[in-house]
């Protein structure tokens, strides 16, 4: 039976995010460092402490395509998986554009599935 994932497509735009934390040496070597694409890394580190509660999973490793940069949620129904990206989409620095497109794991191709819009902030 299909599994659930939503695509979470961001636009690979720079904003300048003030990190309050360090998630990740190599990203910001000092807490409150201002960081270019810095908006990927407080996605990254809000979805890993979101994962840790249990109520859905990472599918695979987020990663650039087509100009968006994507991060992949399943182990929940639409609806929560939706209701968690609509909150990936208010966080600070995210670039405005945001969507999400529900599809399964037996896809083939990324980005194919039904399109749905996130807020802005």
């Amino acid at each position: 039976m299909a599994q659930v994932v939503v695509e979470i497509h961001l636009p690979l735009v720079e904003t300048r995010v003030r990190l309050l934390d360090d998630p990740g040496a190599e990203v910001a070597p000092e807490p409150g460092l201002e960081v270019e694409f810095g908006w990927i890394a407080v996605v990254e580190d809000y979805l890993a402490k979101r994962e840790e509660s249990g109520e859905f999973e990472l599918y695979s490793d987020g990663e650039e395509i087509g100009g968006d940069y994507l991060f992949f949620l399943t182990g929940a129904d639409e609806q929560t998986l939706l209701a968690i990206a609509a909150d990936v989409a208010r966080l600070p620095g995210i670039p405005p554009g945001a969507h999400a497109i529900v599809t399964d794991d037996e896809s083939d191709e990324t980005g194919t599935g039904r399109h749905e819009p996130l807020p802005q902030r």
